[in-house]
């Protein structure tokens, strides 16, 4: 089974799937987890499961909790929400819904993954969109790809975050991700902060998972 860059293990698929869509799922929609949970799990197995959900970032409770600690009385926003399932009190959820695009879901299909099953609570704007509209001191994304760039690579629809982190209401900028498969993002070259923790889950098929934080200088 062929995933971006690694060739994964689906022998175990059959028993998997359905086991992890019975403790995980809520009408279709993922649940936020305890990290326990997850870690029960091969790495290979969870990135089988992610890609036939459409599943990137893995929340869990303390993912949740250090979050919510982190960005304090702050105003947030969570941009490239995806299914939305962070849920954080007080954030608002948006996404441009790109995954929804035919040509997306047709690139999609053709690679044998499944396309992100939006959240209802989720609001459709782009990434620039949403901090124009509420303003936000604190930025939040999950696995958000980067604007595309010769050298840097990303997405032709994804997220130009320089100029994001430039926009006056902002002034933290929180990134979970993975160090292997972000690790061409362009605003590394801007100073920032590394959080390494055993809580964080995702569709990587290594532990290497990671929240950067960028602090406007003024903030």
């Amino acid at each position: 089974m062929k995933f971006p860059g690694v060739l994964l293990d689906g022998s175990r698929e059959k028993e998997v799937v359905p086991e992890l869509d019975a403790a995980c799922l809520d009408g279709g929609q993922l649940r936020v987890m305890p990290a326990a949970f997850y870690a029960r799990y091969r790495r290979n197995d969870l990135a089988v499961w992610c890609l036939r959900r459409g599943f990137y970032c893995l929340p869990t409770h303390e993912l949740a909790e250090w979050l919510s600690a982190t960005i304090g009385a702050d105003s947030a926003i969570e941009i490239g929400a995806g299914h939305g399932a962070l849920h954080l009190a007080g954030v608002p959820a948006t996404d441009s819904y790109q995954q929804e695009d035919l040509l997306m879901r047709e690139l999609y299909a053709g690679l044998g993954q499944a396309t992100v099953p939006y959240g209802k609570h989720v609001e459709k704007l782009t990434a620039l969109q949403a901090v124009d509209k509420y303003q936000p001191t604190v930025v939040l994304g999950c696995w958000v790809t980067h604007r595309y760039t010769k050298e840097a690579g990303g997405n032709a629809w994804g997220i130009d975050e320089g100029k994001l982190l430039r926009k006056p209401s902002v002034r933290r900028y929180i990134f979970v991700g993975h160090e292997r498969v972000h690790e061409h993002k362009p605003i590394l070259r801007i100073p920032h902060s590394t959080h390494r923790m055993a809580f964080l889950y995702s569709r990587a098929t290594d532990a290497r998972d990671v929240v950067w934080i960028w602090e406007h200088p003024e903030g």
